[in-house]
């Protein structure tokens, strides 16, 4: 399958599906959100095909959304969504998607955009 058989939904719900089903490199976004309180829970994603830009060589960039929970002391957890984006690569060939480069935004919490 090429690059472009594969519709910006396809890869939103590929994104969606292997992210929380914890199947892709989730590591920078679980050390970035560790920064936030004292347990940091990943509850899920969500990404809209709107939000997802694929490119003739199947190169693609997209945004969603990360939910949270968020545990701090005295027993308070409070639930949190934060901007993430990604970036990634179609196989020409196979039509397998590939993530990477996957980031939280913590601007709400300190001010910063990305």
């Amino acid at each position: 399958m090429s690059p472009s058989k594969i519709k910006p939904a396809d890869v939103a719900r590929a994104f969606i599906e292997r992210a929380n089903a914890q199947q892709i490199d989730l590591q920078d976004v679980q050390r970035e959100v560790d920064q936030l309180a004292k347990v940091v829970i990943i509850d899920s994603f969500d990404v809209s095909e709107e939000a997802v830009s694929i490119e003739e060589d199947g190169r693609f960039s997209a945004e969603g959304t990360v939910y949270v929970s968020l545990e701090y002391p005295e027993d308070v957890t409070v639930a949190e969504e934060l901007p993430i984006r990604f970036e990634g690569q179609i196989d020409p060939v196979s039509g397998d998607v590939t993530f990477m480069n996957i980031r939280a935004d913590l601007s709400p919490f300190y001010g910063a955009g990305m």
